[in-house]
């Protein structure tokens, strides 16, 4: 990484917390949570999918209960990451017959994990083919029109988004989303080599 990007990268991450903090006043989190789920559900990329990963969000990250909650009543396998280590996630599939709530709990960096065991690559894939493949939905703090995706500067997605899509492989689709509201897109971002992009980006205009 040049001293140039990760200085850009240092000042866009602490611009975006602040204009978070600032805009998510009154209900707009949660309008934004519907209307995103609502553009969701019409994407020929969640028709065709037959699991979801999503995630459980930070106070200031888009909130996914929307999605994770209807992906659930659509008899989708619905999986959400958990951390083992430093820049590591694992996937962890979600009982649908119990409350999300009760099958997570404070995790490595205070947000809510997954307590179930997790699913190796290999099993996600066994559940999967070309008809029925996997939908990411990627969170950050920017996201550009190219696909490119600012996080937070752990490294979990940039590693994880490699290993699925080499997993996926004709074995099964594979779609990323970065998931988010309309002002954290931006026209370009600075990028690394090792910086892992999305295919699209989903907000819920509001």
């Amino acid at each position: 990484m040049t001293e140039s990007i990760e200085a850009e990268k240092k000042r866009l991450r602490s611009l975006m917390r602040g204009e978070l903090g600032r805009r998510l006043q009154g209900d707009l989190r949660e309008r934004a949570a519907r209307n995103a789920a609502s553009r969701l559900f019409e994407l020929p990329a969640y028709r065709r999918a037959g699991a979801l990963l999503s995630y459980l969000p930070l106070p200031l990250e888009a909130d996914t209960t929307p999605v994770n909650t209807r992906t659930l009543l659509d008899g989708k396998l619905l999986c959400l990451p958990r951390i083992t280590g430093p820049g590591r996630l694992e996937i962890c599939p979600v009982d649908p017959a119990r409350s999300i709530p009760s099958q997570t709990a404070p995790g490595a960096l205070g947000v809510a994990e997954p307590l179930g065991p997790a699913l190796s690559l290999e099993d996600l894939a066994g559940r999967l083919s070309p008809e029925r493949g996997l939908l990411v939905l990627a969170p950050g703090l920017a996201f550009s029109l190219g696909g490119g995706r600012l996080g937070r500067g752990g490294g979990y997605y940039d590693r994880l988004i490699p290993r699925l899509r080499a997993a996926s492989l004709g074995r099964f689709g594979l779609w990323v989303a970065g998931f988010c509201f309309d002002f954290q897109v931006v026209p370009a971002l600075p990028m690394d080599a090792w910086d892992a992009p999305v295919d699209f980006v989903l907000t819920g205009r509001t």
